[in-house]
This record gives C-alpha cells, structure tokens and sequence, in this order.
C-alpha cells in the first residue's frame, strides 16, 4: 500500500483562507490552491503542535504542556544520561507595555558564536553559584539541569511570545527557586558590556532568558505504526530517535516510501512572527518543494493520501487520489471553524 504523507504546519489554515482568496494564488501558490479545492477539510481539536506530532506517530502525552523538549533535544547528543531532568533555556527581550512587561523571542540566529559563547560564561558563573549545571544545545538555545527543582510547570516559548509575561509565569514548587536564579541572570545582563554591544550593532538586547520545555525523558516506547519523521526540529529529532522511528532531512526526496510519513514544518515560528514577505516567501517554498511534487506523487498512485494539518488552527485537510478526479471542485473550501 502507497505510503500516507502528513504535512504539519501550524496557523496555515486562517492564513491561506485570505491568500487563496486572492485571484493571483493560482500562480502564486497553484499548489496549495489546487490541494485547498480538491481536499475535504475538517475541524479538528486545537493542540499544542509538538503534541499532534507525538499522536501522528502514535505516541500520546498526558497535556500540551508535558511535551520534554529540553530532554528530547538533549537526547540527540547524550543518549546514555536518560534519568537526568532538563529545562530549556530560550534568550529573550522584554519591552514595556501598558499590560507589562512583554517577551519577545530573540532570533537564535542572530547570536553570533562569540555572544553564544558570553551568554554560557554569563549563564554557567551564575549557575554555579546556585549549584546546578548548563550546557549548550544545538538550537540555539540552553539547557540547565533541573533534577533538583523539577517540579515546575512552564509554558513552552512559542505560546508566550509577543505576550504578557506576567500572566504566563512557571508554577509548582520549584518556581520561586527558578524565579530567583532568572531575576539574578537578568540583574547581570542588565548594562552588561554584551548588551551594549549588540545595541551599537542595531540589536534588541538580551533582557533575559525563558524557562520552559522540562519533564523526565519518556521510556523508549516504540510507536504504534511504522512512521519516518522528516524535520529540522532538534527536540522531534530527539523524539524519533527514542521511540524508534526513522528520521530524515526536511525534503520530500528523503523520504522513505514504505511507511507513513510525518512532516513537520517550523512548529515554533508563527505567523504573527514574520515579515508580509517573510511569509510569502515560506509558502512559495513550501507550495513548490512540498505540495506540487506531493500532489504528482499522489496522482501517480506513490502516496495513497496527502493530508495538511494546523494543529493550532483546529483544521485539517486530507486528499485521495480519486478526489483529483472531482472535476467540480474548482475553488479552495476551508472548515467552517476558520
């Protein structure tokens, strides 16, 4: 049987209902323009996006905030050191408001390897001081060993970003020993030399870092359906290696034919976070590497459904090969929730 292929992309539904609406998509995104008219949306329970991924693998979670991705991604490197509990360390600005005070994501990217390299001095000195330990991960952010206060509830990055700190605060027990540690980094980075730096350059500063991805390593449970997982994501790619399921680069040549096929396409970046141009630029790419040649695959009999999920969105789309043949269905349809 023809492999299935799942695309996973976060807030694209609301998004290509106003693009798709616009004459000029069928020769701007022809390929999302002809899926969105062939396929049978529907609407689908909203979730945290890393969660959908984990249930389209067959792997569940108890909540959307228990997802490890600070131990997944350190799974990815350390394979042995599995009981150890992490947290996730992400660099972050935040601005006053009329609401307070509010975090914006600082772009990893934009960290040169010599500011990379200040932030874990700056990090581990104050670290050691509080007897625990940091490390550098390879998504830009840190990671620090929580195994003694682990019990905090965080909210993940990406659902806090562009919004009031205040209300998103982490709770449990270990809060207040983790507030303290976060108010000390804070209280060295500000008028840091580093900071100023980055000012002179044109930089936001680092105000601070955002303590969210914790909980203990899941057992290495295998999936419930043979699966490859094609993503850049290093907390996914921790995941995969875990549970035993096949991993790729994020192109659909790499994908394996025999199994059913998961893609996740930039989970933490929403659309509130790019550019007019930045996003149209993401989803020409992702109309011309993903949904054109997916489409050809399908009509050549070499995926037997090609589905689109916004987990974020609560909407999903999924695509036989005999809905090709429904000539009627000339303009994109999107589920009532959008």
């Amino acid at each position: 049987m023809s492999p299935v292929l799942k695309l996973i992309v976060p807030e694209s539904a609301s998004l290509l209902s106003t693009l798709l609406a616009d004459p000029r998509a069928t020769e701007t995104l022809p390929g999302f323009y002809r899926y969105c008219s062939k396929a049978a949306g529907s609407v689908v329970r909203t979730e945290d996006p890393y969660c959908n991924v984990a249930r389209q693998l067959g792997l569940m979670f108890h909540s959307d905030d228990a997802f490890p991705h600070a131990a997944y991604s350190r799974y990815v490197t350390d394979r042995q050191s599995t009981a150890a509990v992490w947290l996730k360390l992400s660099p972050v600005q935040y601005t006053s408001a009329s609401s307070g005070l509010i975090l914006h994501q600082i772009d990893p990217n934009q960290l040169s390897q010599e500011e990379i390299d200040q932030l874990t001095d700056l990090l581990q000195t104050v670290a050691v001081e509080s007897n625990i330990s940091v490390e550098t991960s390879a998504d830009g952010a840190w990671l620090v060993n929580a195994e003694q206060h682990s019990s905090i509830e965080t909210i993940p990055l990406y659902g806090v970003r562009d919004k009031p700190v205040a209300l998103h605060l982490p709770a449990g027990q270990g809060a207040t020993f983790w507030a303290r540690w976060l108010a000390e980094c804070e209280m060295t980075l500000h008028d840091h030399a580093f900071n100023r730096e980055r000012e002179n350059r044109g930089l936001p500063p680092v105000s601070g870092f955002w303590l969210w991805g914790g909980g203990p390593l899941p057992d290495a449970t295998p999936t419930a359906l043979p699966a490859q997982l094609l993503t850049t994501d290093l907390a996914l790619q921790g995941m995969a290696l875990r549970h035993g399921v096949g991993t790729a680069g994020f192109h659909l040549s790499d994908m394996d034919t025999n199994t059913t096929l998961v893609v996740a396409a930039d989970l933490t970046l929403t659309a509130s976070q790019r550019s007019a141009e930045d996003l149209m630029q993401w989803l020409t790419w992702l109309d011309e590497e993903w949904l054109r040649p997916a489409l050809q695959m399908l009509a050549r009999g070499r995926l037997s459904s090609l589905q689109l999920i916004d987990p974020a969105g609560g909407a999903a789309w999924r695509l036989n090969r005999i809905d090709l043949k429904k000539f009627w269905r000339t303009r994109p349809a999107f589920p009532n929730r959008i």
